[in-house]
């Protein structure tokens, strides 16, 4: 069987040990109770998945950025849960913008009772549709527009 050639296990303990974080450090950080759930997402042989979760990885952007010899970047971190490396900084602003009006709008849809989902959803899901527009080639620049287009898509689903 042909190794791929992308491990996101191999690569978090690479950046792990990188940023010189015993797994037991890194656990609480992570809302784990022991090192052994860390150690499942970096066992190649046990996680198995093609990318790391990606609320998992946005977790760990403000623990291990800037870390390690070279600095860990935030592309490197990123990258573990498939997310392309943002090239330009409008582009890295269009993700944010477009994260926070997604964030926001599923909360205010949730609390009119427009969409159904559990609060526990809305970060995964407001990240998802960030990603998904970052990587869209189109002209608009308008995040709003965006995020509405999605949210359509969500309540298409939920029906």
């Amino acid at each position: 069987m042909n190794k791929p050639d992308f491990d996101p296990a191999l690569r978090l303990r690479s950046l792990r040990e990188r940023a010189r974080f015993s797994r037991d450090k890194l656990a609480p950080l992570l809302d784990f109770s022991k090192g052994s759930s860390v150690q499942r997402y970096e066992l190649s042989e046990n996680y198995g998945r093609r990318f790391l979760p990606l609320d998992l990885v946005t977790k760990l952007v403000p623990i291990f950025e800037g870390l390690g010899t070279p600095p860990i970047t935030k592309a490197e971190i990123l990258a573990l849960a498939g997310v392309d490396t943002i090239a330009s900084v409008d582009s890295d602003q269009h993700f944010e913008n477009t994260f926070r009006a997604a964030e926001s709008m599923l909360k205010t849809l949730i609390d009119n009772g427009f969409l159904h989902l559990t609060a526990d959803k809305v970060t995964p899901i407001a990240l998802g549709i960030a990603r998904r527009s970052s990587t869209l080639e189109t002209d608009s620049s308008k995040e709003f527009d965006d995020v509405m287009n999605y949210i359509r898509d969500l309540q298409k689903i939920g029906e």
